[in-house]
Order: structure tokens, then sequence, then C-alpha cells
């Protein structure tokens, strides 16, 4: 994300999952389908080993 563009989170009640990301079978990963889902996921950890 090189820019300083405002993003807003994915928000489940307003927001469509499938809109926002994917779901990488092969590497067991939540993929980004636009910016709001990357900055979710980057902000979240939601690929962290940990989850």
């Amino acid at each position: 994300m090189g820019s300083n563009a405002e993003v807003y989170f994915f928000h489940p009640r307003r927001n469509q999952w499938l809109e926002h990301f994917q779901i990488n079978t092969e590497f067991g990963k939540i993929m980004a389908v636009i910016s709001v889902g990357d900055v979710t996921i980057e902000y979240l950890e939601m690929n962290s080993s940990a989850r």
C-alpha cells in the first residue's frame, strides 16, 4: 500500500465477506480482494501463525 489514502476496515455487519476476502486453501491463508481486505488482514494479523 504505497499511498496515504484512507481505507476503512471490513465491517461484518455491513460488508460481504466474499467481496473483500478469499481463502487460499493450498496455503491456508486469507487473501484480500480489495484494499479493505488488505488493511483488515494486516492490522488484525489474520494470517499470523498464532492464529
